[in-house]
């Protein structure tokens, strides 16, 4: 079966550091790719969220 592609925006908020979990799971549906703010940068680390997803914008 293949995957769908899903995009995620992340914006700065504290639920920003949250979002390492969501993508765990659906990384395992999805074909994910990810565009952090500027302001998420300051909640979670580019580095983090590359180890979830398959791109980091």
């Amino acid at each position: 079966m293949d995957k769908k592609n899903l995009l995620v925006l992340v914006t700065g908020s504290v639920g920003a550091s949250n979002v390492d979990t969501y993508l765990y799971y659906i990384k395992k549906f999805y074909n994910v790719k990810v565009i952090l703010s500027e302001n998420s940068k300051k909640f979670i680390s580019k580095e983090l969220i590359s180890y979830f997803c398959d791109k980091v914008y």
